[in-house]
């Protein structure tokens, strides 16, 4: 059976990053009350890559050509986040729910890892898919 260790690194993190995206929506539909109002809402994923000790980048499922691209310069996934929110609101407890992985937990501080993932919130939070 095919792993997704196996895989091209560009294939491997788009199906992490459509599974952080799944896990998001299911938390959505499973705590249904606690998240009421994200239940219909659409969701979308952002796949941090990053090359040195600067240069991250952001990807979502609209740029998935440059995540290829930079894929195969030597970027490594840092982190791919699932998201479901509510179009054109400001992301916070309220109006989205986030499924987050990190690929090297140990390369980042907690500081900074929570600082790339709000951004990788956002930048999923442009390209939502119904």
């Amino acid at each position: 059976m095919l792993s997704i260790r196996d895989l091209h690194p560009f294939d491997a993190a788009v199906a992490e990053a459509e599974s952080c995206r799944v896990e998001a929506k299911a938390t959505a539909e499973k705590n249904r009350e606690k998240y009421a109002d994200l239940n219909k809402e659409p969701s979308g994923w952002c796949v941090v890559t990053q090359k040195g000790p600067w240069s991250r980048v952001y990807h979502n499922a609209y740029g998935e050509a440059k995540l290829r691209e930079y894929l195969d310069r030597g970027h490594k996934v840092l982190m791919t986040v699932g998201l479901v929110a509510k179009p054109d609101s400001p992301l916070n407890a309220n109006t989205h729910v986030a499924s987050i992985r990190v690929a090297d937990p140990g390369r980042l501080s907690d500081d900074k890892l929570q600082l790339v993932s709000v951004r990788a919130k956002l930048h999923a939070a442009r390209a939502l898919i119904k």
